[in-house]
């Protein structure tokens, strides 16, 4: 009997203890699919991280700056600023009412006086449709010498020949075509690229480089511009002596000058000063940024810095209320953003002008 009840008692026990044992869940095997995927999603991870780390922040990758001739401080400003610059550019060379070349005395004295020449920096002979006149004075931009020279293919050849000849006589690295107010003329653009495909031509037969100089609406989306040349767009001038006051640039125009010239590759002109208008609005004068900060000393006003970037202030003159806008380096540094920004790649800028 007790074996029989030590029998009972075991068993039990080996049931009870069976009956109290946890019983684990299976876990879920992680297949090597499901591994290799998560590996892979790091992976993508990681290389987005590298690559944005990668791309480079765009930049004003090359500077252009214009030394004019009346200004007596160029070869100086450019003798110690031209570590700052790839191209500096004589400005420059006008005409006879002839057609010759007129080079004026004090742009003689400035070749001469030009640094840089051994430097590594390129130096470009800049040629402008200005005409001197009998009475000494001249014809800016004008649209009857152009009529004249663009439509007459032997006189024009005879422009390229002369200067061909003038730049290489100075041992300059390039020529600047600033031939402006073609809209003025009678459909002048058609002549004007033949022109300027034959003196293409002429340069790279002589190893110069060719820079030209487009008006802000150049009509780039009607007309085919041969490529090869450096084609430099005039990004100022919004307003100045054809309006009333206001800044040279701003944020929106600066924009429109990007999306106008997407399609071609070119390198985009900012300038600094600004322009004084009488109390009609008119445009009394052109003024270099510290010509306008002396003369607002002098009338004891403080300029204002406006959303466009440049200053602008207003005084009393003798003829009733001045008001003058202007751009200064800190104003060129915004417009440059603004050009990197909406360009989205590396720009070249160009300065107007060296002071």
């Amino acid at each position: 009997m007790r074996k029989r009840i030590f029998i009972l008692v075991t068993v039990m026990a080996l049931l009870g203890a069976g009956g109290c044992a946890r019983t684990e869940l299976p876990q879920p095997s992680v297949t090597e699919e499901e591994t290799q995927i998560e590996k892979d999603g790091a992976a993508d991870k990681q290389s987005e991280e590298v690559q944005s780390d990668e791309i480079p922040e765009a930049v004003v990758s090359s500077r252009a700056a214009w030394c004019v001739y009346w200004d007596g401080n160029s070869a100086q400003a450019a003798a110690e600023m031209i570590s700052e610059y790839d191209e500096l550019i004589l400005f420059g060379c006008i005409y006879e009412e002839n057609h010759t070349l007129h080079i004026p005395e004090a742009l003689e004295q400035l070749y001469n006086e030009f640094p840089g020449k051994d430097q590594g920096t390129q130096i470009y002979l800049s040629f402008i449709n200005d005409v001197m006149q009998e009475d000494g004075t001249s014809r800016q931009k004008s649209p009857e010498f152009l009529e004249q020279v663009l439509k007459d293919d032997v006189l024009g050849d005879q422009l390229i020949e002369d200067m061909v000849s003038q730049t290489k006589k100075w041992g300059l690295d390039g020529i600047e075509l600033d031939y402006e107010n073609m809209q003025k003329g009678e459909d002048l653009w058609d002549d004007y690229l033949r022109f300027l495909e034959r003196l293409y031509d002429r340069t790279q037969q002589e190893g110069l480089l060719l820079r030209v100089v487009l008006g802000a609406y150049a009509p780039v989306d009607e007309y085919s511009f041969i490529p090869g040349p450096q084609y430099v767009v005039m990004c100022y001038n919004l307003f100045g002596t054809h309006s009333g006051p206001g800044p040279k640039a701003d944020e929106d125009f600066l924009k429109e000058m990007v999306e106008r010239y997407s399609d071609m590759e070119v390198t985009f002109a900012i300038a600094n000063g600004g322009f004084e208008w009488d109390e009609q609005g008119g445009a009394v004068r052109s003024l270099t940024a510290s010509n306008a900060e002396l003369l607002a000393e002098e009338n004891a006003v403080k300029p204002v810095r406006d959303q466009s970037g440049a200053y602008y202030y207003s005084y009393a003159a003798e003829d009733g209320q001045h008001t003058v806008w202007y751009g200064d380096d800190e104003t060129m540094r915004q417009w440059e953003e603004w050009l990197v920004r909406y360009s989205g790649h590396d720009i070249a800028v160009d300065l107007w002008r060296l002071e």
